[in-house]
């Protein structure tokens, strides 16, 4: 469960730290808790990789892509339902984000399907490089 939700984590709000869709600006509470929450989250989780030394494999790539797909699966008929935009599912958000270079609703869909496996396999990488990295600092 580790990497299924470090992926999720790690991928998905540090993609929000850089591509904000946020209508609000400071001070506002809506700017303050988008803010806080995002980094916080980013944080607890590499806090948790570096203190407790995550052991992230290649199969929690695959394991976080699935599952992923299934709650958007699942996230769908709810937003239909509701008229919400969970996941982003059923329009982009506002703004200029991340999403703008994917293509129109609902293509984009598609295009995040491969975005997100090779940003999960970017993460993956650069986790794994790090940690051996620190492993050879370690040794000498």
């Amino acid at each position: 469960m580790v990497g299924f939700f470090f992926f999720w984590i790690i991928a998905g709000s540090s993609q929000s730290l850089f591509t904000t869709s946020l209508t609000e600006s400071f001070p506002h509470n809506e700017f303050i808790r988008y803010w806080v929450l995002h980094v916080i989250i980013v944080v607890a989780a590499l806090y948790g990789a570096i203190v407790y030394r995550f052991d992230l494999q290649k199969k929690d790539i695959i394991h976080s892509w699935i599952g992923i797909n299934i709650i958007a699966a699942i996230i769908y008929p709810i937003n239909v339902a509701l008229g919400a935009n969970y996941f982003y599912l059923n329009a982009k958000p506002p703004g200029t984000t991340f999403y703008a270079l994917l293509g129109p609703w609902p293509y984009y869909i598609i295009s995040l399907e491969f975005a997100v496996l090779i940003i999960f396999s970017m993460v993956y990488y650069i986790f794994h490089f790090l940690k051996k990295t620190s492993q050879t600092t370690q040794a000498n």
